[in-house]
């Protein structure tokens, strides 16, 4: 769960409900630094996670996109 600019919450995965940031998405977010990839997220996500690579992109992607559609991050091409 993360606090957006709005006061909107966001988490991804299982603990998507929690009261609580979700690890998962705390470190999605320490590796988004603009230097990788989705794919390359997913892959460390899956390495340090119990998540497949099909469900750490599934939910990467959602994660990234409800950030993005709040305007508290931004994906670049």
């Amino acid at each position: 769960m993360i606090a957006t600019p709005s006061g909107m919450l966001v988490s991804f995965g299982a603990d998507a409900d929690a009261e609580k940031p979700n690890e998962v998405s705390e470190r999605a977010l320490a590796l988004a630094d603009g230097s990788r990839s989705i794919r390359e997220i997913s892959e460390a996500i899956c390495a340090e996670f119990d998540v497949t690579l099909p469900e750490a992109e599934r939910d990467l992607t959602a994660f990234f996109k409800a950030l993005t559609d709040v305007g508290a991050f931004e994906i670049s091409s």
